[in-house]
C-alpha cells in the first residue's frame, strides 16, 4: 500500500461539533515520488488536486462563546482578518448544506486516490490533527456514514518532536517560522490557504526527514 497525503484545514464556531458548525473546509494534495513497491522515501511534494467549501451552520448549535469571541476579535482587526471572518460566516449561494458539502468531500477523496496508483491510503494531515480530525471525521461519518481516512491521522507537530528531540512541545507551533521562514498563507484562517500553507511546511518537513536531519 502507497500513502497520498490529504492536508486539511478547517475553521468552526466552536470547540467541538456538540457545540457548533464547521463553517470551511479546505484540502491540498501532498504525494511521494518513491516508485510502487520501494520501502525508501522519495521526493515529497504538493499536487494540483485541492478542495474547498463552505458549510451551512447545524441549526440548534451556537456554537461556543470563546470561539465566536475570538473570531469577534479577528474581525475587529480589520483587514485580512475581517475577510476571513466574512469568508467564514457570510451567507451567500455559495455555501453547502453539510451533507452535500460532506459527500463531495468524500467523493474527492475517492476520485484523487486512483490517480497516483492502486492501493493508495489516504492519510489525514493537519495541525493540530487533534482539532481537525475530531471535525472532520466526525462530519464524515454522520453525513457520509464513514470516515474515508479511517484512523489514519497524522499531526504535524508530533512529527516535528520526532524529528528533534531536542525541541519543547510549545516550540513546536509555529511550523512555518521553522520550516519555511518568511511565508505565510495568503489569508490566514482560511481554511483552503491555511492548507496549501500547511502542505508547504509538510513537504520541507518530510524532506528533510527522508535525508536524516533535523531543524
Amino acid at each position: 500500500m502507497r500513502d497520498l497525503f490529504f492536508v486539511c484545514d478547517v475553521e468552526t464556531d466552536a470547540n467541538t461539533p456538540m457545540q457548533g458548525s464547521m463553517l470551511t473546509i479546505g484540502c491540498k494534495v501532498v504525494a511521494n515520488s518513491v516508485p510502487m513497491g520501494q520501502s525508501l522515501d522519495g521526493e515529497y511534494y504538493t499536487v494540483p488536486h485541492q478542495y474547498y467549501s463552505r458549510l451551512k451552520r447545524c441549526e440548534g448549535f451556537g456554537g461556543s462563546k470563546d470561539t465566536l469571541e475570538w473570531w469577534a476579535f479577528i474581525c475587529a482587526q480589520g483587514g485580512d482578518g475581517a475577510k476571513a471572518y466574512h469568508e467564514a460566516f457570510d451567507y451567500d449561494a455559495d455555501r453547502y448544506n453539510p451533507i452535500v458539502a460532506m459527500a463531495r468531500f468524500d467523493t474527492w477523496v475517492k476520485t484523487v486516490c486512483p490517480l497516483f496508483g492502486p492501493d493508495i491510503n489516504p492519510v489525514f494531515v493537519s495541525s493540530p490533527a487533534a482539532f481537525d480530525f475530531m471535525w472532520v471525521r466526525s462530519y464524515l461519518e454522520y453525513y457520509v456514514g464513514s470516515c474515508v481516512f479511517g484512523h489514519r491521522a497524522l499531526d504535524l507537530r508530533s512529527l516535528h518532536l520526532g524529528m528533534d528531540p531536542k525541541i519543547k512541545w510549545s516550540e513546536g507551533l509555529n511550523l512555518g517560522a521553522t520550516f519555511l521562514p518568511g511565508t505565510r498563507p495568503k489569508l490566514e484562517h482560511h481554511a483552503l490557504h491555511d492548507a496549501e500553507h500547511l502542505a508547504d511546511v509538510f513537504v520541507a518537513m518530510m524532506n528533510i526527514r527522508s535525508k536524516g536531519k533535523t531543524k
